[in-house]
């Protein structure tokens, strides 16, 4: 059985010999907005311990009470984000981060099914874009948060969202595409059982999918004449 996880598993897909691995990466892509208040806030609150289930039924969002450390909201609130940091520059976003204010800060984020358009590449590099209907989502995402957070005691003028993010690789050896439904790839006696074997991006927290995939595989295997 192959369980890589989701980026590693197509790697070794591929160089075994099943060129359409990797294609297909989703990320359930997440924005998040903040707002500030006069007297409350998330600082060191659960996060995502509760979600609007209506939205996920009626228009495919996760939407959640969500709350990063001040350094990573002053990181994701720049307009462009840098993946590699100097020393000067992380200095000076921990100082930013230090002025935010968190104990009168709230926060919601929102997932989104995002469109299977990346790829994982045999030497690990990653492409991926969001479609015009992926950043469409998000905008309206954006919108309802900021009801939210109004409702909620924020003031308006004080919104504010952050760059997009991601954290649920899926779909790179999706079940119908380069497994089959009892999750076995044309190597015969090759199983795949991770988030790769997704066959559509989840758009929330995938974990009790992840653990149920191999219970569904052990079972099939244990009763396979």
């Amino acid at each position: 059985m192959l369980a890589a996880g989701a980026l590693e598993t197509p790697r070794i897909l591929k160089n075994s010999g099943i060129d359409g691995a990797g294609k297909g990466l989703t990320l359930d892509v997440f924005q998040a907005t903040y707002g500030y208040t006069d007297d409350v806030g998330m600082k060191n609150e659960i996060i995502l311990a509760t979600y609007l289930e209506k939205l996920i039924d009626e228009r495919e969002l996760f939407a959640a009470p969500y709350m990063y450390v001040p350094f990573l909201i002053a990181l994701h609130s720049e307009a462009k984000p840098q993946v590699h940091m100097s020393w000067f520059n992380i200095a000076r976003t921990y100082v930013k981060g230090m002025r935010i204010g968190a104990s009168k800060l709230l926060g919601m984020m929102t997932k989104i099914r995002d469109e299977p358009t990346g790829e994982v590449m045999s030497d690990g590099t990653i492409h991926k874009a969001l479609t015009e209907s992926d950043k469409a989502k998000l905008d309206e995402a954006n919108e309802i948060n900021k009801e939210i957070l109004i409702a909620a005691g924020a003031k308006p003028k004080t919104i504010f969202r952050t760059d997009y993010e991601s954290g649920h690789p899926a779909c790179t050896a999706a079940i119908g595409r380069i497994v089959d439904r009892n999750q076995e790839s044309e190597i015969r006696g090759l199983f795949v059982s991770d988030a790769s074997a997704f066959p559509t991006p989840l758009g929330m927290p995938p974990i009790l999918t992840i653990v149920a995939l191999p219970k569904r595989l052990a079972k099939h295997l244990l009763t396979k004449e």
